[in-house]
């Protein structure tokens, strides 16, 4: 019996701890995975306040929109509002420019009548007839004919209207109409334009600026071929270009030398030169009566040719320089004299050595000597003394001013970097025309 109770009582003891052990791991498990619960739990939360913050963004986002859309819509009507108040205006009327009217039953077939018609540019409704009178300008071209009438609505041309000037059907009467017109839209360019209402248009350039044609880029002036036009309000100048004389609407060669051709520079400084001498330089042009390699080294054919002409002006060359003289008395043959003249000059127009474009005046008196036996002398002492080929010329200062690194009287090397030279040609001009 005793041995049962034993066995008995061991038999539940071993069921009390395998109870204490079961609930010790059962605790050992609810420890274990309740941090894991709560970190779950807190990652729920976030997630449940990340979704309501993005429904309240959404909202917001949506409310912003919507804002911003019926602002939108405000100032489209707004603007549409300010459209049609100036695209119809009550009690106006444009005056003098319809070149069309017609009954209508309904005033909706004015809008549709002026935008089949390339001319129209505005149209005036007559309230009372029930009509239209289609305009070829608007108000803003026409400003002055705008004018109050209680039985008319003025509407401009809202859809596809040709600029005022852009085609020939719709030619302007000025560049400053145009302007008014188109307003910021108007930009230099070239227009159709009926200045004198003549029915025929011309495309001319407009300079927006001025508000006024350009005679010279559309081609319209009478500036000679060989002068600069330049525009000015309401007209244009014509100015010969350098090497060329006249008064511009007519030019010829200033001066047509071969020995100047090597320097369209040559000419201008001549001409810089001879304008303190002569009053009308600008209008004036030299025509050549002497040249040394066409007509040879004679002083027969100089004296012949150039005498008793009046002004004339000496080009001579040695390799690569150029120089002369100009006077303004006449070369004569007999008797063998010397002549004052205190217009005289002597000039380089190109020096090897560095020297500028310079003249040298007249001191006194003997500018000149002339003789039948002689090429031109220029100064007393001979400042330039020229001989037919095989002869040397030379330069030896003296009547006229000293150029540089010379001294007076005695030979000078300025002119062709030698005191004694042989000329390679010589060119003789006299002045034959005056503006």
């Amino acid at each position: 019996m005793s041995g049962s109770i034993e066995q008995a009582a061991k038999l539940h003891s071993r069921r009390i701890n395998f109870a204490h052990k079961k609930l010790r791991a059962k605790v050992v498990l609810l420890k274990s995975t309740q941090p894991e619960a709560g970190k779950a739990k807190r990652i729920e939360k976030r997630s449940a306040r990340s979704r309501l913050v993005k429904q309240i963004s959404n909202k917001m986002s949506w409310t912003v929109t919507w804002f911003f859309v019926v602002g939108f819509l405000i100032d489209v009507a707004f603007v549409d509002a300010q459209c049609k108040q100036e695209r119809n205006i009550a009690g106006m009327a444009l005056r003098g420019f319809v070149f069309k009217k017609f009954s209508v039953s309904a005033i909706h077939e004015c809008d549709i009548s002026c935008e089949r018609e390339i001319r129209c540019q505005s149209y005036n409704y007559v309230v009372g007839e029930k009509s239209c009178e289609l305009n070829n300008r608007t108000k803003e071209a026409k400003p002055e004919n705008f004018q109050p009438d209680l039985a008319r609505f003025y509407h401009i041309r809202f859809f596809d209207r040709a600029p005022l000037g852009s085609v020939p059907e719709m030619p302007a009467e000025s560049c400053r109409e145009i302007k008014m017109s188109e307003g910021k839209a108007a930009i230099s360019s070239k227009y159709w334009l009926d200045p004198n209402r003549s029915g025929k248009a011309a495309l001319l350039y407009c300079d927006m600026e001025m508000e006024d044609i350009d005679e010279c880029v559309s081609g319209t002036h009478e500036c000679d071929v060989n002068a600069q036009c330049i525009n000015t309000v309401g007209s244009y100048n014509c100015t010969c270009k350098n090497g060329y004389s006249g008064d511009g609407r007519s030019c010829s060669a200033y001066i047509d030398s071969v020995i100047l051709t090597a320097s369209s520079s040559f000419v201008h400084d001549l001409q810089q030169f001879l304008e303190p001498v002569i009053s009308d330089n600008k209008t004036s042009n030299w025509t050549r009566c002497y040249h040394a390699l066409s007509h040879g080294w004679n002083t027969t054919q100089f004296h012949s040719r150039c005498d008793n002409k009046g002004p004339t002006v000496t080009i001579a060359q040695v390799g690569e320089y150029v120089f002369g003289a100009y006077i303004s008395v006449s070369w004569t043959s007999y008797p063998c004299i010397r002549r004052e003249d205190r217009k005289a000059f002597l000039f380089s127009l190109y020096n090897i050595n560095g020297h500028h474009p310079v003249n040298f005046t007249v001191k006194y008196n003997s500018a000149i000597y002339s003789c039948h036996q002689q090429l031109p002398i220029f100064g007393y002492a001979a400042d330039l003394f020229f001989k037919p080929l095989p002869l040397t010329s030379f330069a030896k200062p003296d009547t006229y001013q000293i150029p540089p690194g010379c001294v007076e009287e005695q030979k000078c090397n300025f002119y062709t970097g030698t005191v004694d030279f042989h000329l390679t040609d010589m060119e003789v001009f006299s002045r034959t025309k005056e503006g």
